[in-house]
């Protein structure tokens, strides 16, 4: 007789309808690593832009300079090690070269259009001096331009901001104060081409013989102002 209390054992399968999830967790050493890579990286790139100037030499133009390496002063200190080289923005020196292009050219036109001015004919050896004191005059008065832009400089050291101005060709003046001696700095920049090329004043106040250091019309003033402040701070390696 069949046992009816017993079922028949069926063999149930369940099958999955939904796909594995799969999750990959990123150790969490492996993330602080990333981070710390990052923040080192963003930090030493801070001023990438001016990071290629580092230990290159000055070129007859330079503005601002970082590390020059064939720029010395007489008062240097030794393993005093200059920064920071900085002169006028080469737009100062628009207005002596526009007028230096305008006196050139001057007798070109006069000399085209000399039918035009009632002047005497004169002898030919006048001319020619005449001539070559009219050029002499120019190119002095382009040297002078020159020079007195290249030579007015300003240093900044790892501890010391040196000031130099060029009088003329036989004398300079020089300023030097200590880092520890500033109190105060700041920057303008106020005007359309100054925002345009960027370039502005920096003025720095002192407890030294020399009260007040004003770096005029130097390019990329806010760089400069926080170079000077992480030395001030004590950071040796400004990049």
């Amino acid at each position: 007789m069949a046992d009816i209390f017993v079922a028949k054992k069926k063999k149930i399968e369940l099958k999955d309808e939904l796909p594995p999830i799969k999750k990959e967790v990123t150790p969490l050493f492996e993330t602080e690593l990333k981070q710390e890579k990052k923040e080192e990286k963003d930090q030493r790139f801070a001023h990438e832009e001016l990071f290629h100037f580092r230990n290159k030499e000055v070129s007859l133009f330079s503005s601002f300079h970082l590390y020059p390496s064939n720029v010395f002063f007489k008062e240097q200190e030794e393993g005093e090690e200059i920064i920071l080289l900085l002169r006028k923005h080469f737009m100062t020196n628009f207005p002596w070269i526009a007028i230096a292009i305008i006196i050139t050219i001057a007798p070109v036109i006069f000399f085209i259009f000399r039918s035009y001015f009632p002047v005497p004919p004169l002898p030919d050896k006048f001319n020619v001096i005449a001539f070559l004191f009219y050029f002499t005059v120019v190119g002095a008065y382009v040297y002078m331009n020159f020079i007195s832009w290249f030579f007015n400089i300003s240093l900044v050291t790892q501890g010391r901001l040196i000031d130099v101005k060029f009088i003329d060709i036989i004398y300079h003046d020089m300023a030097i104060t200590r880092l520890s001696l500033v109190e105060d700095i700041s920057f303008t920049q106020s005007g359309f081409l100054r925002s345009l090329f960027n370039y502005g004043d920096i003025f720095v106040q002192t407890a030294g013989e020399k009260l007040n250091f004003d770096f005029l019309a130097v390019p990329e003033p806010d760089h400069v102002l926080n170079i000077i402040e992480n030395l001030m701070g004590g950071q040796k390696d400004v990049q």
